[in-house]
């Protein structure tokens, strides 16, 4: 197979092909400018091409000749020059920085790129944009990615509390997260509100809800990829914000100009001692994140960037907020924690003599959780992970290839304290190699399809997989006002999360291969949209989906005592519809959507007879949500921004308990059942057989920013989260039928400054 790619690749590479490419900068903070337009003209002869994330074009299969060269972005100067190919096989390389257009700027109307938006959606994937994130209303005045992942249908979670993320059907330890290559096992604060992604260090977010291609891989589910922006290297900025639940402070370096910046930011809670006083109730939570980004120019074909990010996460367990002294400081209460730590370094290079893209990756991340008593946890677990990966794109015309090889090493430790009978301690070592191949083709101007497949292998375990993806997007009509997309794939997941899930109380994860052996969880995607512009400023998408899933690990319901079960085989599917509706008009936009979803496993268990009468179960597993919608609105209106949003959800599935007793393990010792008064038990129903209430929540915001001086804005936002104080459940449980509730009426006032 590798032997067949490089000659593959030899092959295309000795084609005689004219290219030009290069980088374009923004002269305003040296940023990479995206969708900026490149043209190349000569008498009968056009071509055309826009840069991407990176600020990177190319054009291919260009005739000998002269030509006119034109690098266009609304707002800013356009740099022109003539180029001229007199050799086959000649590659030019064009690096501009555009200067903004002052006189210009006051008739600008920003027009997002054809490919972004809120109804945008290809076969499974979108792009997240700061500007998306910035709409949604938080109790901050600055962004986070985690708000408006939220407003997605086919996206579950628990609601404002527990940092925990369902997509399309899967568990949260099915997705994979990962922020400038770098694998993030938990991503997301113990306040649902916050992740580790602030809008002020994202470039773009690709979300592939499922159907991803051959690229990524190691998870069931989904994939959330972070690139984060560069920082300015033109000049010195900063910024700083305080709201009641966080406070936050970037700063942005040009070390030296037009070559090296350093971005760092910095967010720290604050609701443990404010927010606690401005809602009236205790709130026992620590967390926050640090990121910084050093990136470098080393020449005009190539770039180097060292990544590090940090997170952590504490919050008291449910149900002992209202306890006196109800306070992370009180040793004598249990406690859920979880951290993240990584480390990366990504080179991106145009190699001087193929029309290529290449990039290389070197990182490395922890992740530890535990629960109980902070000095003396009951459960507790970790993951080290060192990874390489290097990634070639070739491009030819309308046709790309892309190729890539990855090795991963990991660390999986957990000490689990009795929760599974049949999976106690351990420590193990896993070590992953594979590679990648996905071609990417034009068949016309309407068709382009994506085959792929990714090779995977597990030496220690002796194991590998084959998994073919595929991907199709055809514009039907000449106009391009519909787009339908199509995705399929088979997915295996050999390192997978084992938590207790018989209720959503519950947010200990610990990592280990596929308790199974032989069985790994395995899943297969398919994936059918259409997407339709109505007018301008007016378009809407539906989609459709279902994931066949295998071999999945779940706690086994039996007689047991709380807190003690074992872990068996399930199989499951989900399937659903997610429509969007997203609309501008002049100062007005608005975003509507709904989902509609169905997740079921089958399960069979020797202890199902005794307690059921049956061999099969089949039920809706704790994150199935059946219908959801979200409705945001946007007004602008004499200076000020006033927005909305409200969301619904249908009752999450619960296991109801029909009542209690006290449980005597015997063992073929004698018993006195006089003097052992036994542990108390849980006789549960049957599993997930009952649903919570429905969820409903109202936000609302209003915001205005004040340009202080031309290099200094003031942003004020004032709001109310849960509007109408709505008593939304947030767990109810089952060993004491206590019910919680997630949080009340928040009012917010919070301001941040930006110095550029």
């Amino acid at each position: 197979m590798y032997r067949l790619l490089f000659l593959f690749l030899f092959l295309v590479s000795s084609l005689n092909a004219q290219t030009i490419r290069g980088i374009i900068n923004d002269g305003e903070n040296g940023l990479p400018l995206q969708f900026a337009n490149i043209t190349l003209k000569a008498e009968g002869k056009f071509f055309g091409a826009t840069t991407n994330a990176e600020g990177y074009y190319i054009i291919t299969r260009i005739p000998i000749g002269e030509y006119a060269f034109e690098a266009t972005y609304i707002g800013y100067k356009s740099a022109k020059e003539k180029v001229k190919f007199d050799r086959a096989g000649q590659i030019i390389t064009k690096n501009f920085i555009l200067e903004v257009d002052e006189a210009s700027l006051g008739d600008i109307e920003v027009v997002a790129n054809a490919n972004e938006g809120g109804a945008q959606v290809t076969a499974g994937m979108q792009t997240i944009r700061p500007m998306d994130i910035e709409r949604i209303p938080t109790p901050d005045v600055s962004g986070d990615l985690a708000s408006y992942i939220t407003t997605q249908p086919g996206v579950v979670t628990e609601g404002d509390r527990g940092g925990q993320l369902f997509i399309r059907g899967g568990t949260a330890s099915q997705n994979l997260v990962q922020i400038d290559k770098m694998t993030l096992y938990q991503p997301f604060h113990v306040i649902g509100f916050y992740s580790a992604f602030p809008s002020d260090v994202i470039n773009k977010a690709d979300i592939y809800a499922g159907g991803y291609g051959a690229k990524f891989g190691g998870r069931l589910s989904s994939v959330i990829d972070i690139s984060t922006r560069n920082g300015n290297k033109r000049h010195f900025a900063a910024s700083g914000s305080a709201a009641p639940f966080m406070v936050q402070g970037r700063v942005e370096i040009p070390i030296v100009k037009d070559k090296v910046s350093l971005m760092a930011n910095l967010r720290q809670s604050i609701v443990e001692n404010l927010g606690s006083k401005l809602i009236g109730r205790k709130m026992p939570y620590n967390f926050g994140d640090q990121f910084a980004k050093l990136h470098i120019n080393l020449t005009e074909n190539a770039q180097l960037s060292l990544s590090g990010i940090r997170t952590f996460d504490a919050g008291l367990l449910s149900g002992v907020e209202n306890v006196p002294n109800a306070s992370l400081s009180n040793p004598d209460l249990p406690q859920a924690q979880w951290n993240n730590q990584a480390i990366g370094a990504r080179a991106v290079f145009m190699p001087p003599s193929a029309p290529t893209w290449a990039e290389m990756s070197i990182t490395y991340s922890h992740f530890d959780n535990q629960i109980g008593l902070a000095a003396a946890p009951e459960r507790k677990a970790s993951v080290d992970k060192y990874s390489v990966e290097s990634n070639l794109t070739y491009f030819m015309g309308k046709w790309d290839l892309n190729v890539g090889f990855f090795v991963n090493s990991l660390t999986l430790d957990y000490k689990l304290g009795g929760l599974f009978q049949n999976f106690n301690s351990d420590t193990e070592y896993v070590t992953e190699a594979g590679a990648y191949v996905e071609g990417d083709f034009g068949l016309g101007n309407r068709l382009r399809i994506t085959p792929g497949v990714r090779l995977s292998s597990y030496p220690r375990n002796n194991k590998r997989y084959f998994e073919p993806r595929g991907k199709l997007v055809w514009f039907p009509d000449a106009k391009y006002r519909h787009k339908v997309s199509a995705a399929v794939g088979i997915y295996h997941q050999e390192i997978t999360g084992v938590s207790d899930r018989r209720d959503l109380g519950d947010v200990f994860t610990a990592w280990t291969t596929a308790p199974f052996n032989a069985q790994v969880p395995s899943s297969r995607h398919a994936i059918l949209g259409w997407n339709y512009k109505v007018r301008k400023g007016l378009e809407v998408s539906i989609e459709g989906y279902l994931k066949d899933m295998s071999n999945l690990g779940i706690p086994e319901w039996s007689s047991f005592p709380r807190l003690n079960t074992s872990l068996q085989l399930a199989d499951g599917t989900a399937q659903g519809l997610d429509v969007r509706l997203e609309g501008e008009w002049g100062n007005f936009y608005s975003y509507i959507t709904y989902g509609y979803g169905k997740v079921e496993y089958v399960a069979r268990q020797q202890t199902f007879p005794i307690w059921y009468g049956v061999d099969e179960i089949r039920f809706p597993p704790a994150h199935d949500r059946t219908h959801q919608g979200n409705l945001l609105l946007v007004y602008r209106l004499l200076g000020f921004e006033l927005s909305g949003r409200f969301q619904y959800g249908s009752g999450l599935p619960f296991t109801p308990a029909l009542g209690f007793d006290d449980f005597v393990l015997t063992d073929g010792t004698t018993t006195n059942f006089f003097d052992d008064a036994g542990t108390p038990r849980v006789l549960y129903g049957a599993p997930y057989s009952s649903r919570l209430p429905a969820y409903h929540r109202l936000d609302v915001s209003i915001e205005r920013t004040f340009k202080l001086s031309p290099k200094v804005n003031l942003k004020a936002q004032a709001g109310l989260i849960n509007a109408y104080d709505r008593a939304n459940l947030f767990y109810l449980d089952l060993f004491s039928l206590k019910r919680i509730d997630q949080l009340p009426r928040i009012p917010s006032i919070g301001a941040k400054i930006d110095f550029n």
